[in-house]
């Protein structure tokens, strides 16, 4: 079927609002709760930070790792996840039988190795997301692979792989961010430059995958808003990018940000969203974690025209 191409209306560009800086630190992934806190690791400390809705942070604990004998390779947290039970879920790349694999991290700061990942098959297993079931899906990024631990299970075993889904020739960077929307999964592959989506069969096996949109600069991760449309973050083109329908790619940022790593949506306030947005490899002393303020209208996927910031009304 056709998909959404290179082809991009850039509305509006606009000036992230920072929430958190770590001069030294490098944020790869975030993810937002119910409560409104937003959660991030850094990547050199292990630290997990968590941003309350007032603004303010605290370190709710620290996962260490290492490289082991792999350092050539991505190393530490590559991809977080909310549980049902409002826990974050955290892959852990450490190449160290014990510490390598799935986190679980509750809002006490009690945290434990919950799924234990085969380190020769799963070099880097990146974005994590959760189905309707609380079944868990893991995409590793150097093979393509999708695993899934289903809920309640503490093993992870392969449940698709495609080539759609594997980095090009000469990339490393396959399937990377992944989401769950209405019994389909959305898989970023992000040196291939598409979007992949999955359908879920009644008895839980792998659709056949097929490009939803193509032509994007390095997208890294991705996230729904309340509304369900579709925005996603490209690293390679430091640009915050929403998905209208399978037709249009709309660009919301395209300045102020150098490689942004991921996106998701904290407790709306009124008629806005109110996107964040980690920003990877930050000049030294620049903020690592962005807020943005969306505009966004029942009835309707998103404002007309520019993107709304800070206090502007929106349209």
């Amino acid at each position: 079927p056709p998909h959404a191409a290179a082809a991009m209306h850039n509305r509006q560009t606009g000036e992230p609002q920072p929430v958190l800086t770590v001069p030294g630190e490098y944020f790869e992934d975030l993810v937002t709760t119910p409560r409104g806190d937003v959660y991030s690791q850094g990547g050199i400390s292990g630290d997990v930070y968590r941003i309350r809705p007032d603004g303010r942070v605290d370190v709710v604990t620290t996962i260490p790792y290492g490289c082991g004998d792999n350092s050539g390779y991505l190393c530490g947290n590559l991809g977080m996840a909310v549980g049902r039970e409002g826990d974050i879920w955290i892959n852990e790349v450490t190449y160290v039988p014990g510490t390598h694999g799935v986190w679980r991290v509750r809002r006490d700061g009690a945290a434990w190795l919950e799924i234990p990942l085969p380190i020769e098959e799963m070099l880097a297993p990146n974005g994590l997301t959760f189905d309707r079931h609380g079944n868990l899906y893991i995409a590793e990024t150097v093979s393509g692979v999708i695993w899934k631990a289903g809920r309640g299970e503490q093993v992870a075993t392969p449940w698709l792989a495609s080539p759609l889904l594997t980095p090009p020739p000469g990339g490393f960077f396959g399937a990377n961010g992944i989401e769950y929307r209405r019994g389909a999964l959305y898989v970023v592959n992000t040196d291939r430059g598409t979007i992949i989506k999955v359908p879920i069969k009644k008895d839980g096996s792998p659709g056949q995958p097929r490009v939803f949109v193509s032509g994007l600069n390095g997208p890294d991760n991705l996230s729904l808003d309340r509304f369900g449309d579709l925005y996603v973050v490209t690293a390679y083109g430091a640009q915050v990018i929403r998905i209208l329908g399978r037709e249009e790619v709309e660009i919301l940022v395209d300045s102020g940000l150098t490689y942004p790593s991921s996106v998701d949506f904290g407790r709306p306030h009124g008629p806005h969203l109110n996107a964040f947005v980690n920003d990877y490899f930050p000049e030294y002393g620049a903020p690592n974690i962005y807020q943005i303020h969306l505009c966004a209208r029942p009835g309707h996927r998103a404002c007309r025209g520019p993107m709304a910031l800070a206090a502007r009304p929106c349209r």
